[in-house]
């Protein structure tokens, strides 16, 4: 099981977000509040989907979300949230097409592969204003799967951004989850890149289907 989908909360207002997620906001004046709702909104949907458990527990030491019949994560980015769900240990991540992140790439990669990102080839690679992006959102998403987050020793993750897709990955760390085959792949929703590392064991379909699509407004139930 691979499973994502894609959010557009622009036109929620907090109280819409509170009742398609069944959780109360801390404040009603925080944008993070109502990116926090989306993201739970968003995976809420996938597990109802599937039948699942909707019960979700952050990690104590780590953070990472725990779910009780399979695995999940989330990201989020202006007002837009992305989350996935899994059979095995499972990260997504999103940033905006138009981000440059060259800068900041030497706090997550080592210089070779910061060098080898010009040369990378890839169907969205004219979407994006900065190739970097792709190496930034495939390490995030790797570092996510593993439940480390962005903690350090994001560095260690090596991500091999060469070939075909769906690319490869792999690290030394002893890190709190675990992928024997990481795999990562990158989507276009809209704007935005998404970045997914999951299990190459899945074996089905390697590639992740398009994502479901949560409706742009809330339902007059959630309003």
């Amino acid at each position: 099981m691979l499973i994502w989908n894609f959010f557009d909360f622009s036109q929620w207002s907090l109280a819409s977000l509170e009742a398609a997620s069944s959780q109360k906001a801390e404040s009603s004046y925080s944008q993070r509040q109502r990116t926090f709702l989306a993201g739970r909104v968003a995976l809420r949907h996938l597990l109802q989907n599937q039948y699942l458990s909707e019960e979700v527990v952050p990690n104590e030491k780590f953070g990472f979300l725990e779910l009780k019949n399979c695995f999940g994560s989330i990201a989020h980015t202006d007002e837009v949230s992305v989350s996935v769900i899994s059979s095995f240990p499972v990260g997504i991540d999103i940033e905006n097409c138009k981000r440059k992140v060259q800068h900041v790439l030497p706090k997550i990669a080592s210089q070779g592969e910061i060098e080898k990102v010009d040369a990378f080839q890839n169907e969205f690679e004219t979407h994006v204003a900065d190739k970097g992006l792709f190496l930034w959102t495939a390490k995030e998403a790797y570092s996510k799967a593993l439940g480390l987050g962005l903690r350090n020793g994001i560095q260690d993750l090596k991500v091999k951004l060469t070939g075909q897709a769906p690319y490869r990955a792999e690290t030394h760390l002893e890190t709190p989850m675990k992928l024997k085959a990481p795999l990562l792949s990158f989507h276009l929703a809209g704007t935005y890149l998404v970045s997914i590392c999951f299990e190459g064991l899945l074996g089905e379909g390697i590639r992740p289907p398009q994502p479901f699509l949560l409706p742009a407004h809330p339902t007059e139930s959630q309003e």
